[in-house]
């Protein structure tokens, strides 16, 4: 199951690329429209964008699902309910990776245009890392010194 998931996740990144990349371009005119399993429409540059996050950050933590089942499988520590809790932790991954791009965008790249290989790359990171990534967050919202969130960041 989280094989063809993570298939799936590919394929929709692949289908938003060329929409969220019109949108990073200053010139952008009319929306890009996006083909998706026989589908077609064409969102808006900022919905491309997002899109393009969620994807990005769900296929990094299934991923690490991927990557947790074949450890847990060789070592035959697999426990009952191991699938619920992998796929729910797709679906953290994917709102983490939003909840980060929006922090970043909002406060460091207001008004710049967007790079989708950059975007892609940090929300995949995002994805792939969420529980590290929500305690990073959860820190930020604290207010946390600066210098222990600079340590964190090396």
């Amino acid at each position: 199951m989280l094989p063809a998931l993570g298939c799936t996740l590919l394929y929709t990144l692949v289908a938003l690329w060329p929409a969220a990349q019109a949108a990073g371009l200053p010139t952008a005119g009319a929306a890009t429209p996006v083909h998706w399993f026989g589908l077609s429409w064409a969102p808006s540059g900022g919905t491309a964008v997002l899109l393009l996050v969620v994807s990005a950050g769900a296929s990094g933590a299934c991923l690490e699902a991927i990557v947790s089942f074949a450890d847990r499988a060789g070592n035959r520590t697999l426990e009952r309910g191991w699938l619920r809790q992998s796929l729910m932790r797709v679906a953290a991954g994917a709102s983490v990776a939003a909840v980060v791009y929006l922090v970043l965008h909002l406060a460091l790249f207001a008004g710049a245009d967007v790079n989708p290989a950059g975007v892609a790359a940090l929300s995949g990171l995002a994805g792939l890392c969420t529980r590290q990534a929500t305690l990073r967050l959860v820190a930020l919202a604290r207010g946390e010194p600066r210098r222990r969130l600079a340590a964190w960041l090396r």
